[in-house]
Order: structure tokens, then C-alpha cells, then sequence
């Protein structure tokens, strides 16, 4: 058989509004010229857009909400029957809040023959920032200072503990910037309704922003990274464009940080470089993939199939340096699909639909994938 002949369940397919990761990783799947099986998306309902893409999914899932909603058990349940119809070899959970479920039924998964490509670190780095934080600190991994502000009222001695300007940070991404600890306060008032509190007061780096997509081997080795210095910025969080770096300060940093962590499967870092000296902190770490996870493959590192072969069990060398100065732009377009009777999804359960014009012979498995 072809060990390259396999099937990956890969989810975040959607392409619009809070887009996820899932196309850039399929994308990256089906431009590497050593993968030669299928791509089965999992959607949690019809306009996950990214399963309509051309070609890009042989069939499509639709699983339950993640489990926050959900009984572990109809997660379980829907995994067991997509996997008596279509069986899969791995599956890629590509948004943050899949982690928890999926790594519930992990073991049940791997018992069924379902490989699982998440991340192998602590889960709780990103959930906790104050964690993340002691924990970087721990480490000597070099993080801007950070508090936490519990009420609106700071009080005098706020900045005692950090210079201003800061960030005021919701554990949701929102993100505003204050120039003063009377400012800080007035926002604090204005927004702790939406946020909710606790929320992180961080130093404020004046420098340049960089994200890296990197993937480690869990015994403190870095297989790849892909890191891009920002240009612009979706609602002043995340990256819209920006360009590949190969600074070996940077790699060096990004291999640091995996090492320290050990971290194990794919990441997504998100950095800044100061601007009068240069030096990098970590921003945040997070499982899984970014949107564009697809320029890595571009780059000359197709980070997404590596970590499939990761899941898989494989051994793999440290991959080439990524290509420097490829630029990318996070795009939208028109998807035009006839919305028929055989797109039903029943989110109770799986329902199969067939990428029209996508063939869907080319992994054997018999009947039961057909």
C-alpha cells in the first residue's frame, strides 16, 4: 500500500467573517507532490464555505458544534459513523475550540484506527494567560510584562508595575491600546461589560510584528517554520498580508521557544521584534494552524503534510529554510454553488456529499468508502 495513499478529515473550513484555517490547510495537502490520497472535510454547517471550493474536499461531514455545546458522546457518536462510511486515516482539527473534544476521545479515536494531529503541549498555555505568562517566564522565554487587571479600578500604583502606553487585552482577542493609567481605567469601565474580566494589561512594544507557523517534534526539535513579518492586520488582531523572513535571529528564537516547550505537532506563534534593539518577545502561542497556513506549502515548508505524517507516527527530518520574501494577502471571493436537495446536512449526524466533479476513487478501501 501507499503510505502516502491516506484519508485526512480536516476541519475550519470556512472562508468568510471569522475564517478558519481548514482550506489553507487542505490547500497545502493537495499541493504537496507526495500526497496521493483524499480530503474529508468536516463542516459544522452548510456555509462553510471552503467545502465548496473547487476540488478541494472528496466528500463532506457535518459533525456537532464543539463540545461546549455538545455531549462528548454525539461527538463520539458522529466520528464512529463517518468513520463506518468513510474511514479515515488522520484527522486535522484546526480550530481552537475542537482541542478539548477531540483530545477527550483521543484514545477511543486511536482505538478505531484515527490518527490525530494536534498539538502535544499543554493545552492550558492558551487558555490562561497568566499561565502562559509564568510559564514563558519560567522558561526564559522573553514575553513583554503583562498583569491582570481583576476590576476597573486600577488605582495609582497601576503603573508601578508596567510603563505606559499599554494593551488592554480581552481573553477573546479584543485588543485597545492606552496611553495612560487614567485612560486605561476609563476603558476598562467602558468595555469590562463585553469583555468580562479578568483582563491582561500588557507593555506596549514598539516594534515590528512577525507570526511564524512552525511544527515541533514533542522532544524539544523543530521540524519547520515559516515566519512572516506583518504588513496589515484584520481588526487590528491578526495578520492580512504579510511578507516571509528568513532572519536566523528570528529561527533561532521560534526553535528556542519549541524547545523550551517541547512542544509537539503544529503551532502558531505570534511575535514582536523591538524596534531600538531588535530583540523578540513571544506574543502568544496557539495549537493548530493560522489562516494562511497555505504559504507554508508556497514557501518550500508544506508544514500541513508533515504534520500529517507526524500524527501518522513518522520520523522527520528538520526541513529546508522557507523561501524569504514571498508575500501573501488574505483574499475573498464569489462561491457560486446550486444549493440542491443532496447538500442536505443533518447536524445530528453525518451526512456524506460529494465535491461534484472531484473523483473519489482513489484511496481503495472497498465498500465501506465508497
Amino acid at each position: 500500500m501507499d503510505p502516502n495513499n491516506v484519508r485526512v478529515a480536516v476541519s475550519g473550513l470556512r472562508i468568510y467573517g471569522s475564517r478558519g484555517p481548514g482550506a489553507g490547510v487542505a490547500r497545502a495537502l493537495r499541493a504537496s507532490g507526495d500526497f496521493t490520497g483524499e480530503i474529508v472535510g468536516i463542516a459544522y454547517d452548510t456555509h462553510d464555505l471552503g467545502d465548496h471550493g473547487d476540488g478541494l474536499c472528496n466528500c463532506t461531514y457535518a459533525i456537532p458544534y464543539p463540545p461546549e455545546n455538545t455531549p462528548m458522546k454525539t461527538l463520539w457518536d458522529t466520528i464512529e459513523e463517518i468513520q463506518n462510511r468513510t474511514p479515515v486515516d488522520v484527522i486535522v482539527p484546526t480550530l481552537g475550540a475542537e482541542i478539548a473534544g477531540f483530545t477527550a476521545i483521543a484514545g477511543d479515536l486511536e482505538r478505531m484506527g484515527i490518527s490525530l494531529c494536534l498539538p502535544g503541549t499543554d493545552t492550558g498555555l492558551q487558555e490562561s494567560r497568566s499561565r502562559f505568562h509564568q510559564t514563558c517566564r519560567d522558561l526564559q522565554i522573553s514575553v513583554p510584562a503583562e498583569v491582570e487587571a481583576a476590576d476597573p479600578e486600577i488605582g495609582d500604583d497601576f503603573g508601578q508595575e508596567l510603563q505606559f502606553p499599554v494593551i488592554l487585552k480581552s481573553r477573546f482577542d479584543n485588543t485597545i491600546i492606552a496611553f495612560t493609567p487614567s485612560t486605561a481605567e476609563h476603558l476598562l469601565k467602558i468595555y469590562s461589560y463585553d469583555w468580562k474580566h479578568p483582563v491582561s494589561v500588557r507593555e506596549f512594544i514598539v516594534g515590528d510584528r512577525y507570526d511564524a507557523v512552525a511544527l515541533g517534534d514533542g522532544r524539544g526539535g523543530c521540524i519547520g517554520a515559516v515566519p512572516v513579518k506583518l504588513i496589515s492586520f484584520t481588526g487590528g488582531v491578526d495578520a492580512s498580508a504579510g511578507t516571509t523572513a528568513s532572519d536566523p535571529a528570528i529561527l533561532d528564537f521560534i526553535g528556542s521557544v519549541i524547545g523550551k516547550l517541547k512542544w509537539g505537532g503544529p503551532c502558531w506563534l505570534k511575535m514582536v521584534r523591538r524596534g531600538h534593539d531588535g530583540e523578540l518577545f513571544l506574543l502568544r502561542i496557539i495549537g493548530g494552524f493560522p489562516e494562511w497556513a497555505y504559504l507554508s506549502a508556497v514557501a518550500g515548508q508544506n508544514l500541513a503534510w508533515a504534520s500529517v505524517q507526524l500524527a501518522l507516527g513518522r520520523r522527520i527530518a528538520p526541513l529546508p529554510s522557507c523561501s524569504p520574501n514571498m508575500f501573501f494577502m488574505m483574499d475573498s471571493g464569489d462561491i457560486i454553488y446550486s444549493d440542491e436537495g443532496d447538500r442536505g446536512f443533518s447536524i445530528g449526524g453525518a451526512h456524506r456529499r460529494l465535491t461534484p466533479g472531484q473523483p473519489n476513487g482513489r484511496v481503495d478501501r472497498g465498500a465501506a468508502g465508497q
